[in-house]
């Protein structure tokens, strides 16, 4: 009988504790199959033919790039197998980029730098939910979309303060400072936000009594106001890394209108964790951030071609 799998993911040895065998791992919970050296290969196996063997009989091949994988002759040798595949115009390749940034790719493959990439920064089941997206659907740009859209996340939103408005006045501050404050804990996803704040304008924002007495609808951001609300997410994290002071506040464009809190920039249980914990967060948020900016901005540009 003839084997296929969803996936084969080609990676440097180096990265798989770390990254390969957790994703794989979550992948299978996600129903895909998946090729691997670890889970395919046995002793006595011509490892050349099972590798190609692999490569040709999976849809997508799922591409760990670090410096351990650029740094390795055998794994671009299969990514090299993968670019042929595409040749005739159909996605294979769906890179995951693990402890780089957009110009660290660039210097390795400009061609694998213009696609659309999840990262590890995210967390690998993040990685493995946009994997699973990017297999189920035929248009490549939906790959960061619906990340999770559960009733119990939508219900623990609908009761977080920080997304309630009290009037008009502050109906686009408000809501465009929770989108920079809270996109990292929403995975970045431009599309489970615009979900929830559909959701909460055909509800009438639940009438949650003790901010709102009249609703008024929040307006909805374009993609390029999320780009400029991550923007503005990136600049105040910066400015935590470079005063090295964790207690910064927020501080808002006067073009947002009325926002009627400013909080910590990074989260403030300062007492429960060293100062040197929290600025690794907030490096670490940076990152996220700048890949997430880049993300989408490739996604514009391919819907304005």
């Amino acid at each position: 009988m003839t084997m296929t799998w969803d996936i084969f993911i080609s990676h440097a040895s180096e990265d798989k504790k770390e990254v390969v065998r957790p994703l794989a791992k979550e992948l299978k919970k996600l129903g895909l199959s998946v090729w691997y050296d670890e889970l395919t290969l046995t002793i006595g196996d011509s490892l050349r033919r099972k590798i190609d063997y692999g490569l040709s009989k999976s849809k997508y091949g799922v591409v760990v790039l670090s410096r351990n994988f650029f740094s390795k002759e055998w794994p671009q040798k299969e990514l090299d197998a993968l670019v042929a595949r595409e040749d005739h115009g159909k996605k294979v390749i769906l890179p995951v980029w693990h402890q780089l940034t957009k110009e660290d790719v660039i210097k390795y493959s400009p061609l694998i730098a213009d696609k659309l990439a999840a990262s590890t920064f995210r967390g690998i089941p993040a990685v493995a939910k946009e994997i699973l997206l990017a297999c189920e659907s035929s248009n490549p740009e939906t790959s960061l979309a619906h990340e999770d859209t559960s009733p119990e996340l939508i219900e623990d939103m609908r009761h977080h303060g920080i997304w309630h408005h009290h009037d008009y006045s502050d109906a686009k501050g408000s809501t465009w400072a929770a989108i920079a404050s809270e996109a990292g804990r929403l995975n970045y996803n431009y599309e489970l936000i615009i979900f929830f704040l559909n959701t909460k304008n055909r509800n009438n924002g639940w009438y949650v009594k003790e901010y709102i007495k009249n609703y008024r609808p929040v307006p909805i951001p374009s993609m390029i106001d999320f780009i400029e609300i991550l923007g503005v997410r990136r600049d105040n994290i910066e400015r935590v890394i470079k005063t090295g002071n964790i207690k910064l506040e927020w501080t808002w464009p006067s073009s947002w209108g009325k926002v009627p809190w400013t909080g910590p920039i990074i989260h403030d249980h300062y007492d429960k964790r060293p100062k040197k914990y929290y600025m690794e967060e907030a490096k670490n948020e940076y990152r996220q951030t700048m890949i997430s900016i880049e993300q989408y901005k490739l996604i514009l540009l391919n819907k304005t071609k």
